[in-house]
């Protein structure tokens, strides 16, 4: 499984909206992971089943916006993914947001990957400054974030 593939997700109508109401209530950045299977057996289109929340542990602060995952919470998750169980069948996309910007990568997003931090999967970052979501891949060889296509689906 290489979630690296991804070039097309689908997201239901109603995690969509459950992301737009965190954004609206929770008052910083939240985090956590969507899961879901790849369609077909190829690891190309990935049909998003559902979102689970991970506390962000990052002391609030008035002047930056950013998020740190619970790590037990994070290794929960992930233990059921084809990350860490190679018998499961789900896939995991790292889930952010910005809330007070658009659902694009921020320059510390970009510098957590090229340090080498950021998680080996895609990004899912919600903007709270747009109310929609953007799912982007980091392109090592040429440093930068793509942007994969999301399609919203009525569930």
């Amino acid at each position: 499984m290489e979630t690296l593939s991804i070039k097309k997700a689908y997201l239901h109508e109603s995690l969509h909206k459950h992301l737009a109401l965190l954004d609206s209530c929770y008052g910083r950045e939240f985090c956590g992971f969507f899961t879901g299977r790849f369609k077909n057996g190829a690891d190309e289109e990935m049909d998003i089943q559902n979102f689970h929340w991970v506390d962000n542990i990052k002391p609030k602060t008035s002047h930056h916006v950013d998020y740190q995952m619970h790590p037990q919470q994070m290794m929960n998750v992930l233990a059921n993914t084809k990350i860490m169980n190679p018998t499961s069948t789900l896939s995991p996309i790292a889930v952010h947001n910005h809330p007070h910007s658009r659902g694009i990568p921020s320059s510390i997003d970009i510098g957590e990957f090229q340090s080498g931090r950021g998680l080996n999967m895609p990004y899912f970052i919600f903007g709270g400054g747009d109310n929609i979501g953007h799912l982007w891949k980091w392109d090592r060889t040429n440093e930068c974030f793509k942007e994969i296509e999301v399609e919203i689906i009525k569930d």
